[in-house]
């Protein structure tokens, strides 16, 4: 689970997985997050410690597994200083991590930006300035601003809470054990800024809001758009089919397509499945929606069909006026995608 709820966001030249040479090899990690072993909102204190591996000995172990030489600096403090430069230049590889408990987010208050926990941002910007060998690791419960760092880390992995074992995927995706296979739950905008006011709950386009969601936002480009994560690996989508083109409100559309894995190393690709109604004439409808996906393992340069149904049923929406669900007569497209764009 730890392995394949890591998403990579970002990963500039190809940087990750690391290239772990022998010999003298020096790591800085950076945070205080890379110690905490928060759980998430609603979860019990674990009286067991004893398997529990927390970011920083995730990614630690992972790489003197690869390499028993590498010698490792802890900087426990969200804010470097002139003090821990020599050190964070000296590495052959820094890694920040950041994360936050339920005093940023939590059930019973709406957070008001989605600016990183106490000033972490700065932090990643201040070690990805000094070395360019910079990783950024995130642990947060949701979307948060990256572009404030983003040009100065090489490569961005996020996952929410992980459990008691939380730094094995980010450390096993680190070195190359593991091809990120993880995907966005949620669209990552820009900032607050590309939003209606919290206090607003329309989900649909109006007036100067663009709407919510990646269903109905209509506004600026986002950082990440749902469905979204990286691979080591490359995939190609072809040879969409249908089995007919006209279907009554009662039916099955039944979905097939290719997938080929156009990369050098092995991995698993979550499909999905949208549909969209590009002339509809009611109000309201969305720009596309998820109606199916699977997860798909695939060698260097094998290909899959991937199948799937989607009853036209589940389409349907809310008919006030006749008090009873319908579904729109019209042209549908279906779309097999890697994300939402």
């Amino acid at each position: 689970v730890n392995n394949e709820g890591v998403v990579m966001l970002q990963n500039k030249d190809n940087f990750l997985p690391l290239s772990i040479p022998d010999g003298e090899y020096k790591v800085v990690i950076v945070g205080a997050w890379q110690t905490n072993m928060y759980l998430g909102l609603y979860s019990a204190n674990a009286s067991n410690t004893t398997k529990q591996v927390n970011i920083q000995k995730g990614i630690s172990d992972a790489i003197k597994a690869k390499n028993p030489n590498a010698s490792f600096t802890y900087i426990t403090s969200d804010s470097v200083s002139e003090s821990n430069r020599a050190a964070i230049e000296a590495a052959d590889l820094c890694v920040v991590v950041g994360g936050a408990n339920n005093q940023y987010s939590a059930e019973d208050r709406d957070r008001n930006s989605i600016a990183m926990n106490n000033n972490q941002a700065t932090m990643f910007n201040q070690v990805g300035q000094w070395n360019p060998n910079t990783v950024a690791v995130m642990e947060y419960c949701g979307p948060v601003e990256t572009y404030t760092f983003a040009g100065n880390v090489k490569a961005i992995l996020w996952s929410s809470f992980g459990g008691l074992r939380k730094g094995v995927g980010f450390g096993n995706i680190l070195v190359g054990n593991v091809n990120p296979s993880g995907k966005l739950t949620a669209t990552w905008f820009h900032s607050t800024s590309s939003l209606p006011d919290k206090l607003n709950y329309d989900l649909y386009p109006s007036g100067n809001t663009a709407g919510r969601t990646y269903m109905f936002y209509k506004g600026d480009a986002v950082d990440y758009p749902f469905g979204y994560g990286l691979s080591f690996t490359t995939y190609e989508y072809s040879n969409l089919k249908i089995d007919k083109t006209a279907y009554d409100a009662n039916d099955t559309v039944k979905v097939s397509f290719d997938v080929k894995n156009t990369g050098s190393v092995a991995g698993k690709e979550i499909t999905q499945l949208y549909i969209a109604q590009p002339n509809a004439t009611a109000a309201n409808r969305p720009i596309r929606r998820l109606e199916g996906f699977d997860k798909i393992e695939l060698q260097p340069g094998e290909k899959k069909t991937v199948s799937m149904e989607v009853k036209i049923p589940d389409l349907a929406y809310y008919n006030e006026a006749d008090d009873c669900y319908s579904v729109d007569t019209g042209a549908y497209q279906v779309q097999d995608r890697k994300s939402v764009v």
